[in-house]
């Protein structure tokens, strides 16, 4: 019997189990392929000890209605000694089980695996060795694909489905069926890797190991990869990317600050191929969360709510992985707790929790807290400021802290908007200026319809606008600009008050958000310790730079201006947007000025600052 044991803790909630395709790529003999969505079952694989010598083994599908077995003998290096299809002694049956008659050449350990004939769905067998049923009701099943390879090219599968790490085996079969090479864990994570031993033809086969379930992975076939035929560096060939539909010239194609290596092949601990795509970017959030009479715990719909909306309105792939239930205290502090016994810092909290059993997932994913409240730590005055604020975000992090505002009553919608809002801080996205301040006027048609305006936070956007139906969505920059006389935000409400209209006849302008998200969060975060360990590595040919404007620092809400490089968005309207925002939110458009096109900032001396 075979017994693994994984330090991968997964808590999930609305967990979900999503198939994604095989990846292959054969010699230059043969056009690249890619077959999509298969669903990988499980093998009946299993050792028995034999003595050198005759012996007989045959598979028993009767019981379970009867099934086309293909029946293998393997040493322990999984190199094959013998393999039958369909021969039995009673042909006349009609049966497709599978006999074998062979000789152990020494006495050991030998792998006994029984495959499906062809790729199928699931079926069940008994294994008798010798005479005596050794297991019963196995299940059996595969994938398998023609290929094509040449001597020395890497067959390797992978877990596409999200929840929990998949043990996957991999084989090479000739033309004739034989094993002519297979791997159980060289791979990263319990994943198959094998390397061709030689150039030939066949199929290529790939199953879980006993005792998975059914589950989604994705398999690639490429030569080594070098600096000859990878030109971006991010394990995958050229050829293969090609296939993939990932670019090979960068190797984050999706600009979601996960090589695409990493999202296809997968790595130890914590793998990305699980539920990862190298052509859309993923944001991945780990939440922790209090529970107490001033705190509700995450509602169960919460990763499947806003993973839907992502999805549908950002072609973004979010995910949520609910680990630790924390000790409850009623301040978290920024920066420090001053003494205060009923306060424990965002950083020690970070420290003690955040991917403690997998810290090489830190640098890709954002940390979020469900808490009752937070304060700001003065060092100065060794003091701690109390802030009645549903929540605060920066950098890779996120507090959630609704006990000062709805406490345990918090409704599901307050939750989601909430997140949601807050993690758009850690994704670049400002207020736009909207405060709290002005009810909208009906002739306000082209307010900043997004959760990240605060008047939509907890409720969410009327979608479509006027209606009674809400949606926690960022905005698509359709609304236009509002006119100063009916705008609710705050800057035109204090120009109106001020009688200063005339100067800004559309003061409010809707914000393309989802066009222009920033995925690389780097080193900026909650608390001294800020964004440790280390930054998300962005490839240089595409680095997002945002630095925090320093007079906004700390402010409520992290609402701070942000310096927006070059960044790589979806479209140039989109671009000339967020410059836009920038020189309308910071409070320094006497510093800079927009190119004509909309498309580059120029410091008033003529330096040229971003592109």
């Amino acid at each position: 019997m075979k017994w693994k044991i994984s330090n991968l803790t997964r808590k999930l909630v609305g967990a979900s189990t999503l198939a994604v395709g095989l990846l292959l790529t054969q010699n230059a003999a043969a056009a690249p392929m890619y077959d999509a969505s298969r669903w990988t079952n499980r093998l009946t694989f299993f050792t028995s000890y034999l003595t050198a010598g005759t012996h007989t083994i045959q598979t028993d599908t009767r019981p379970y209605g009867g099934a086309d077995t293909v029946l293998h003998v393997l040493d322990t290096s999984l190199h094959q000694v013998a393999m039958n299809d369909d021969y039995i002694p009673w042909l006349a049956t009609g049966r497709h089980d599978s006999y074998l008659s062979f000789t152990a050449p020494t006495t050991g350990s030998y792998r006994i695996l029984v495959r499906a004939y062809n790729s199928q769905g699931e079926a069940r067998t008994n294994v008798i060795v010798d005479g005596a049923t050794l297991v019963t009701n196995q299940p059996f099943g595969s994938y398998s694909v023609a290929a094509q390879w040449n001597a020395g090219d890497e067959f390797r599968a992978a877990t596409a489905s999200y929840g929990g790490s998949n043990d996957l085996l991999g084989f090479a079969l000739d033309g004739a069926g034989n094993v002519i090479a297979g791997d159980d864990d060289s791979g990263p994570n319990f994943y198959s890797f094998l390397t061709l031993p030689s150039a030939g033809s066949g199929k290529l086969l790939r199953a879980g190991y006993p005792g998975q379930n059914y589950f989604g992975s994705t398999a690639t076939l490429q030569a080594p990869p070098n600096a000859g035929n990878d030109s971006d560096g991010d394990g995958l060939t050229n050829s293969l990317e090609s296939v993939i539909g990932t670019s090979m010239l960068n190797a984050d194609s999706d600009t979601d600050a996960i090589p695409d290596g990493m999202e296809i092949l997968g790595n130890n601990g914590w793998s990305f191929s699980e539920g990862g795509n190298g052509s859309v970017p993923n944001v991945w959030i780990e939440l922790d969360y209090m529970n107490n009479a001033n705190v509700a715990p995450p509602y169960a719909d919460l990763d499947h709510d806003k993973a839907m909306i992502f999805q549908q309105d950002g072609k973004v792939i979010s995910h949520i992985v609910l680990d630790d239930q924390l000790p409850y205290s009623k301040f978290i502090g920024l920066g420090g707790c001053a003494g205060r016994t009923d306060c424990v810092s965002f950083e020690t909290t970070k420290d003690s929790y955040f991917s403690t059993y997998n810290p090489e997932r830190k640098p890709f994913f954002h940390y979020a807290v469900f808490g009752d409240a937070y304060g700001l730590y003065n060092a100065t005055t060794d003091s701690i400021h109390l802030v009645n604020s549903s929540g605060i975000a920066s950098g890779q992090d996120v507090l959630v802290t609704l006990g000062k505002t709805t406490g345990a009553s918090a409704t599901w919608q307050a939750q989601l908007g909430t997140l949601i809002h807050e993690f758009g801080h850690d994704l670049g996205l400002s207020h736009n200026e909207n405060g709290n301040d002005g009810p909208l006027g009906p002739n306000s048609l082209n307010a900043h319809r997004s959760v990240m305006n605060y008047r939509f936070q907890l409720s969410g956007v009327p979608t479509p606008w006027g209606s009674s139906t809400f949606r926690h969505t960022y905005s698509f920059g359709t609304a236009d600009c509002d006119s100063c006389l009916t705008s609710p935000k705050l800057t035109c409400v204090n120009a109106r008050n001020n009688g200063t209209c005339a100067d800004a006849p559309s003061c409010d302008c809707d914000v393309a958000e989802w066009d222009s998200l920033n995925f690389a969060f780097g080193n900026a975060g909650l608390g001294a310790n800020a964004g440790q360990p280390g930054a998300a590595p962005v490839d240089p040919q595409d680095a997002v730079r945002r630095n925090q404007d320093a007079r906004g620092a700390g402010k409520r809400k992290s609402d701070v201006a942000r310096w927006i490089g070059p960044v790589p968005m979806r479209s140039k309207e989109a671009r000339k947007r967020a410059f836009e925002a920038f020189l309308a939110t910071s409070g320094r458009a006497g510093e800079y000025v927009l190119s004509e096109d909309g498309q580059e900032l120029w410091t008033r001396e003529g330096t040229h600052e971003g592109k």
